[in-house]
């Protein structure tokens, strides 16, 4: 959805917009139905918080510069804390008699990051839907459910659950990729995907889920791994195993894990110890997403080591370069290796 539409939301919200953000507004509310009814929950969002007990929450807000500051949050997403309350002085300008995580809840429309997310975690009120968690940041962002597990969301992933998740069950939707961290409990924690179907109790493990297939690799404990439309197609992973599901296959595959960077996305950090190239390749093609051509075969044969905290493409190639003997040429997102190569063992 267009940050401009936030950004107009906001303002009609306030009291704020002029004639032509209002026109606007208009004009994308006729587009669709949909449209329609995200302003009706915004609204409903907005309206539920004023009615809250401001005796109790008196913060010192000034509009103007925190709508501002909310535009440009992008690092504030992993953890979500209640405001505490400030005592009123009438020299600050404008007060707000209402809670600074309101606020909050208007960052989180200016930067797509699932509204009910924000309202969940900072004790405001709930709608009886679907609770939504979309990263739509070049970052990881991490999310604490409500029975305490935690989940890496990357970027341009989505999760989805009821907002009764944890009381009479622990399922949730995903679409793209997560690293889950599981607390222990006797309701099954399930984790849908278009095609497959993830059961644990209290485990550690990444997850990925493409429109091509879906790929699970396990860190602790244990999984149930199964299609979805057909559970008895199933298997059980124990710690450094992966499996993978390919749509329009009736197989999963189970092997161990050969990958040290599959959750390199997570922690950071690129790890290659006497790694083949083409290995190499795969991991940064993974990581920076980008496409890796390699104009000599010979090139395959080489290995390459070496360990990169908080990546930079254009750092690791340089390495590479020097340390294989082989130069690049980097345009967009697309990476040429040349070079002699390296002998076959």
């Amino acid at each position: 959805m267009d940050t401009q539409i936030w950004n107009i939301l906001g303002n009609h919200l306030k009291g704020e917009s002029d004639k032509d953000e209002e026109a606007r507004l208009k004009q994308w509310l006729e587009q669709s139905p949909e449209n329609q009814q995200i302003l009706e929950d915004v609204k409903q969002i907005w309206e539920k918080t004023g009615n809250l007990d401001t005796s109790k929450w008196a913060p010192k807000v000034d509009l103007d510069e925190e709508w501002g500051a909310f535009k440009n949050l992008t690092e504030e997403n992993d953890k979500v804390e209640k405001s505490e309350p400030l005592e009123n002085d009438s020299s600050t300008g404008k007060t707000l008699a209402f809670p600074a995580w309101i606020y909050r809840v208007a960052a989180a429309l200016v930067l797509g990051l699932g509204l009910a997310y924000y309202l969940n975690y900072t004790g405001g009120p709930t709608l009886n839907k679907s609770m939504i968690v979309h990263n739509s940041h070049l970052e990881k962002i991490k999310v604490l459910l409500p029975d305490q597990s935690e989940i890496w969301l990357n970027q341009q992933s989505e999760i989805s659950y009821d907002s009764d998740f944890g009381i009479s069950h622990r399922m949730l939707s995903l679409q793209g990729e997560a690293f889950f961290d599981i607390q222990k409990s006797e309701i099954p924690f399930v984790i849908n995907t278009n095609q497959t179907k993830t059961e644990v109790l209290g485990t550690a493990f990444n997850l990925r889920s493409f429109a091509e297939e879906t790929e699970l690799t396990l860190i602790r404990g244990s999984v149930a791994f199964s299609e979805k439309d057909n559970p008895s197609n199933k298997v059980i992973l124990i710690p450094g195993e992966r499996a993978i599901h390919q749509v329009g296959s009736d197989q999963i595959l189970k092997s161990e894990n050969s990958d040290a960077n599959f959750i390199a996305w997570k922690e950071e950090v690129l790890v290659f110890d006497k790694t083949e190239l083409d290995e190499v390749i795969t991991a940064l093609e993974k990581y920076f997403d980008i496409k890796v051509e390699v104009n000599n075969l010979q090139l395959y044969n080489c290995r390459f080591t070496g360990r990169f905290y908080n990546p930079n493409l254009d750092i690791i190639l340089e390495v590479l370069s020097a340390s294989l003997n082989i130069k690049y040429t980097l345009k967009d997102n697309n990476v040429s290796l040349t070079g002699a190569g390296c002998p076959s063992n």
